[in-house]
């Protein structure tokens, strides 16, 4: 299978890297655009050793500039890390671990599943099952709400619910309209409702996996930051402690992995529940929102429908529909930070707003809701949205 994969790779690429080496010399990156073309002809010649020693040093010039300024000094040295990833994987497949670390770094920064998938199908094969060992029921979701936490919800305000609708009724009252809507009882089918309430499932299954985690509360706060760390990692360092403190005034550290195709990373759960059948359209993501208690996400609006669906945990949520944007001051677009580029982000600080640097916000129109397990919130195009998890 990884011999068939590796022929599909060099087929695929061998005119992309030729083009990519040369935007590399053409950008002044002589050295690296040598090593990718060196690298790539022994890949081709299937010698494993002389392409894994110059593809770990493309590694490492690559990953350095990552992690120094936050980002590739150009489009070609980011596809030059997917390169060299891809070929480690190949020449490290006799250490199934280490290959698929090289797997996961190419599926977080947006290599192409096509190539991937086949590889981490194989590699998992070669990869045996965690223990559970020294696991406990601390590793186990809570499924009661977290009443010291939970905020009061007006009546008048709250986003309406109904309970597992025709498509059609969806469609005509809901989804035409673009009105917001939570539905219920769509889920109970789910295996997910179950399986993954249990950590120790996703330790036993994906411990090894590498994933993209946000530290801190908010974005805007200084701590904040990005960090790589194995799936067990974080759920033991932020999952964990999370539940131990729930339902009381406990500190923990606040860790989230956010909006991650985790499911094209780890297409097996895919298989523990079902695409929304109220989906009228293309599907074009389906991503996981995966933390501790704690985690904000600030107001903003998405520039496609949305179905947010709780499978464990408890979440704040208020909406804005899009006749409200002219009260909530949306911020001008921010080439240098990365969450700020598509001008959808507001200024305000929902929990804490300044109605004399906002005015206006006292005129927008609101609903809410606490999210719970099995809750499936309709988010239309455009319409404003604040998060905040509450477990």
């Amino acid at each position: 299978k990884m011999e068939a994969t590796r022929k599909t790779f060099i087929r695929v690429v061998n005119k992309q890297i030729t083009e990519t080496c040369k935007e590399l010399q053409s950008g002044g990156s002589n050295q690296l655009s040598t090593q990718l073309r060196q690298a790539f002809y022994f890949f081709q010649q299937n010698k494993k050793e002389n392409c894994e020693k110059i593809a770990s040093q493309i590694h490492e010039t690559t990953w350095g500039a990552l992690n120094e300024y936050k980002g590739f000094p150009s489009v070609a040295w980011r596809e030059t890390f997917l390169f060299a990833q891809v070929m480690l994987a190949f020449t490290l497949e006799s250490n199934p671990t280490k290959a698929m670390y090289h797997i996961d770094l190419a599926y977080i920064l947006g290599g192409s599943a096509d190539i991937l998938q086949p590889m981490a199908a194989h590699l998992s094969q070669q990869i045996p099952p965690a223990s559970r060992d020294g696991l406990d029921e601390s590793f186990v979701i809570r499924s009661e709400p977290p009443t010291k936490k939970l905020p009061r919800i007006n009546p008048q305000f709250q986003i309406p619910r109904v309970s597992a609708p025709s498509v059609s009724d969806f469609e005509s009252k809901y989804f035409l309209p673009q009105s917001p809507v939570i539905l219920e009882n769509v889920t109970t089918k789910w295996d997910a409702m179950t399986k993954w309430t249990d950590l120790r499932y996703f330790i036993e299954k994906f411990g090894d996996r590498m994933v993209p985690v946000e530290i801190g509360e908010k974005v805007s706060q200084s701590d904040w930051r990005e960090d790589l760390m194995s799936l067990r990692q974080f759920i033991t360092d932020y999952m964990v402690p999370s539940i131990k403190a729930y339902n009381t005034d406990s500190k923990f550290p606040i860790g989230y992995l956010a909006q991650h195709p985790l499911f094209r990373q780890l297409p097996d759960l895919m298989k523990d529940f079902d695409v929304p059948e109220y989906i009228i359209g293309e599907l074009t993501n389906i991503n996981a929102w995966f933390g501790s208690g704690g985690t904000v996400t600030p107001l903003h609006y998405d520039t496609y429908d949305n179905f947010l669906t709780q499978v464990f945990g408890y979440k704040y949520v208020r909406l804005y529909t899009k006749d409200q944007t002219p009260y909530l001051y949306v911020d001008a677009p921010k080439e240098d930070d990365v969450t700020k580029m598509q001008g959808n982000f507001s200024e305000i600080d929902i929990e804490s707003p300044d109605f004399k640097k906002f005015p206006l916000l006292e005129k927008a129109q609101y609903t809410e809701t606490i999210l719970g397990p099995g809750d499936m919130l309709f988010i239309p195009e455009s319409c404003w949205h604040f998060v905040r998890s509450l477990s």
